[in-house]
């Protein structure tokens, strides 16, 4: 991340991001895709609500279920 952030270990919390620079609000410091996808699983009433979730709230869920 061009020497902006740095992965430490502390025995209190463990592996930590520690910030080099300073930002300020509204900054964007990291921009990553999502995850985890999965394949479609028809029938499937966890998949079935997912995907009514996603075409309810598409600024929660920005990308559709695959």
């Amino acid at each position: 991340h061009n020497g902006k952030v740095k992965c430490l270990w502390t025995s209190e919390k463990g592996r930590v991001l520690r910030s080099e620079v300073a930002f300020t609000m509204g900054d964007i410091v990291f921009r990553e895709p999502p995850l985890h996808l999965v394949a479609e699983d028809k029938g499937n009433p966890m998949f079935d609500r997912l995907k009514d979730l996603c075409s309810k709230q598409p600024a929660i869920f920005e990308y559709e279920p695959l």
